[in-house]
Parts: C-alpha cells; structure tokens; sequence
C-alpha cells in the first residue's frame, strides 16, 4: 500500500515504517483512513455519439475535408493576408 497523500505522499507503507515508524503512529491516531486501501474506482460508461459523421468521401476521389473560408464561416469580411 501506497501513501496517496501527506508528508510521504507515494511511499509504501513499510519504507515508511522504516524511514519515521513515530509518522505510522501518527497517522493511526489522527489520520486512520489514510491507512485503508483505496477502492477500486467504477469505469466511466462509454456514450456512443448518436451525431451524424461528416461524409468527406462524397464528390471527391481522396477524403478530404471541406474548410470554410472566414468570410463563410463568419459573415464578415476581413483584409486577407495571403502569404
């Protein structure tokens, strides 16, 4: 077991018994929950997008996304600056 948190935050438990056994004692009399196993946590549930997926393929011989110009993405128009 592993001290997730504290002054020896990453160290086992018996490096730390070895290391500063007053700091066990410590913990068992102010701190107990430090010294129980963390549980397991629950996997996150995988959501499938329901959205529909861009068909790059249609009307081109390579997929390739279209990318709109700022004038269409915006509505404006800005000074172009062709490099």
């Amino acid at each position: 077991m592993r001290f997730r948190t504290g002054k020896y935050a990453g160290m086992t438990l018996d490096h730390v018994k070895k290391i500063a056994p007053w700091y066990i004692q410590w913990v068992r009399e102010n701190r107990p929950e430090m010294l129980k196993d963390r549980a397991p946590s629950k996997p996150k549930p995988q959501f499938k997008s329901k959205a529909i997926k861009p068909n790059y393929e249609f009307g081109a011989e390579k997929p390739t996304p279209y990318l709109a110009s700022v004038e269409e993405a915006f509505g404006m128009n800005f000074p172009r600056k062709d490099i």
